[in-house]
């Protein structure tokens, strides 16, 4: 007798934005110190996924196309590893980037435990459109706590919903710029448009068909993430000088990456970058406690100006940020875009995919779909997005809120990253995670492997070294 589903909700405009493709997953790397006890571990997240039935979910889509977030029946992804060296978790972490994260099939996420009797990484992978990083803040914080006592009892919500386009809206009231309602105006024209001619011309595009892009991905192109971390005395005199000059850590940090990478890449010309918003904060306190995912962006393009000393700099990078966070421009945009079917994001989310794989792929009855040179409207939407896509992302996770209630174990530090940064060349994405005091910077890029113009490598190893160097000896003469 099937069993009947308990949890079943229409994916909202919002999260339907993450579905296109199974590389938007996020995951954090967590560093334990003590003596982590494997079966403790297994209990705790059994527990946590009873819990949140988002984690126990997969994604279906009914006879009109609209997509569904219901239970499901699987075993817990949960894979343990004996840790033999230092870097034994970012062996771990490097095959497990390639591996497709099955939305059809669910669940949504993995658990992994790289362990030794006195120190462990945790690994959890999680698909974005269940999650963001300070969700995955939330989870690790109460794994950690079960494993420390398992009878501990968490308030939670029973089922676990994003306001759609209209809530968001309210909540948050954007005050548009002329330049967002410009945009705005052009969705509206635009995008049902693109829904008729996709209507018109929709592609078949199997499971199959997914899978196979998604290894030719992999096939030509190599995930790359280097890490560096400040010390406690760093950290305090960044954040006390920022304080002082009455700009953000995160402002700071991104208009000092965009003066050292004019520096080491002079030739690199697209300055269009990605902040992370969280819009937590506007939406009360069940989505304050909820881990799914309340993490858009909003675009903007900033030049650092060499001429002006750095605290210039930074405080109009700041005053921009400011003004468009105060727009919220991303918040309408993306349920603009949103609001397209899923299997035409799908559609472009592949076709970006495709753009820059070698000719030897051309006579492939996908790359004919949706490759550089097809004419069909999945792929022109494909290839704008590519061209215009920003070169460079901060995510900040600030002071993440744990709660260090985990006994004799130790949270030492943490590293949030993507699976894989889509649009080569040089497209990087900045991490940053405060704990214990300390910053721990992680860059992440996806290098071209049939590429022999660009040491990929040496560019971003040359980007770290002189990014420490200017934020600590440049700017703060430490």
């Amino acid at each position: 007798m099937q069993q009947s589903i308990v949890y079943k909700r229409k994916v909202l405009p919002f999260e339907s934005i993450f579905i296109h493709t199974p590389g938007i997953v996020i995951a954090f790397i967590a560093e334990i110190s003590g003596n982590v006890d494997q079966d403790k571990f297994i209990y705790a997240v059994k527990k946590l996924t009873k819990i949140y039935p988002i984690l126990r979910s997969k994604i279906t889509w009914d006879r009109n196309g609209e997509s569904w977030i219901e239970e499901t029946e699987c075993e817990e992804p949960i894979k343990i590893f004996e840790r033999t060296s230092d870097y034994t978790w970012k062996k771990v972490f490097d095959e497990a980037t390639k591996q497709f994260m099955d939305l059809e099939k669910g669940p949504l996420h993995e658990f992994m435990l790289i362990r030794s009797d006195t120190k462990s990484e945790i690994i959890f992978r999680g698909h974005h459109l269940m999650t963001d990083g300070v969700g995955m803040v939330r989870i690790l914080d109460l794994l950690l706590q079960f494993m420390n006592n398992p009878n501990l009892e968490v308030n939670t919500y029973s089922i676990e919903e994003i306001p759609n386009g209209k809530t968001l809206r309210r909540a948050i009231k954007p005050k548009l710029t002329f330049k967002q309602r410009i945009q705005n105006a052009w969705d509206r024209i635009l995008f049902p448009l693109v829904e008729f001619e996709w209507k018109r011309t929709r592609l078949n595009l199997p499971k199959e068909d997914r899978l196979k892009i998604h290894d030719i991905y992999f096939k030509n192109y190599e995930y790359i993430m280097l890490t560096d971390e400040f010390t406690e005395d760093e950290t305090s005199v960044f954040a006390k000088e920022c304080k002082k000059h009455d700009v953000t850590v995160n402002s700071a940090m991104a208009a000092a990456f965009l003066a050292c990478r004019k520096e080491v890449d002079p030739e690199h010309e697209n300055n269009r970058q990605f902040v992370s918003v969280d819009l937590r904060r506007h939406l009360g306190q069940q989505a304050k406690e909820s881990i799914s995912c309340y993490a858009s962006t909003l675009t903007l393009s900033y030049v650092y100006d060499a001429k002006k000393e750095f605290w210039g700099n930074a405080k109009e990078y700041h005053k921009l940020v400011k003004k468009n966070l105060d727009a919220c421009a991303e918040a309408t945009h993306v349920i603009n875009f949103s609001n397209l079917t899923t299997d035409f994001i799908w559609a472009v989310s592949l076709s970006q995919r495709m753009h820059g794989v070698p000719k030897s792929y051309e006579n492939s009855e996908f790359f004919k779909k949706l490759g550089p040179k097809s004419p069909h409207v999945a792929a022109i939407f494909g290839r704008f997005s590519t061209a215009v896509n920003p070169s460079f992302t901060i995510t900040n996770m600030g002071r993440a809120s744990f709660s260090n209630n985990y006994g004799p174990l130790k949270l030492e530090k943490c590293i949030i990253s993507p699976s894989f940064v889509p649009f080569p060349p040089l497209s990087i994405l900045l991490s940053v995670v405060t704990l214990n005091n300390k910053l721990t910077i992680a860059y992440h890029m996806a290098k071209k492997l049939d590429d022999e113009t660009i040491n990929y490598e040496k560019v971003i190893s040359d980007i770290k070294a002189r990014y420490k160097e200017f934020l600590t000896r440049d700017i703060f003469n430490y």
